[in-house]
């Protein structure tokens, strides 16, 4: 699995930006989430100041995680 590029905001996994939003039904499965995983993770990449955001209960942006 490979990380988005930089310029390529990564999400928190959450509907909304509250703390009490629920959880992505498809978080496991979207390379977005996958990513701010990462992110969190490594502290190099998270002092670049890569954007991050929620999602939104819909899930339209969603990317679709492949293997690599």
């Amino acid at each position: 699995m490979s990380l988005l590029p930089f310029d390529s905001w990564r999400c928190t996994g959450f509907t909304a930006a509250t703390p009490s939003a629920p959880a992505c039904a498809s978080r496991e499965s979207c390379q977005r989430y996958i990513a701010y995983l990462q992110l969190k993770d490594d502290a190099a990449l998270a002092g670049r100041g890569l954007p991050v955001g929620s999602g939104s209960p819909d899930c339209r942006s969603m990317l679709p995680a492949t293997r690599t």
